[in-house]
């Protein structure tokens, strides 16, 4: 994570302010990744679900529900943590 939001930070354009990461438990490593840069973490608290994929599904749905109820939000990007952006 830590290297994914360095590289993020580094496009040009990018605001710190407008980065959430939304993580699915709380793996304190993550939450001081995310801290130490100084972006916006959100806590999912994982229910109990029989497959894989539902975890997955639902901790998609925990996002897109709150980023659709900001009203202040004008679009979302979501990548996942192994992604690294050139500047």
């Amino acid at each position: 994570l830590q290297r994914c939001l360095t590289s993020l930070l580094s496009v040009r354009g990018v605001q710190r302010s407008k980065i959430t990461v939304y993580q699915d438990g709380f793996e304190a490593s993550t939450a001081q990744a995310a801290m130490s840069l100084g972006v916006t973490i959100k806590h999912h608290v994982r229910k109990v679900l029989k497959e894989s994929a539902a975890y997955i599904a639902d901790h998609y749905k925990f996002i897109l529900s709150d980023v659709f109820a900001d009203q202040s939000v004008e679009f979302a990007i979501i990548v996942e943590e192994d992604m690294i952006f050139a500047p």
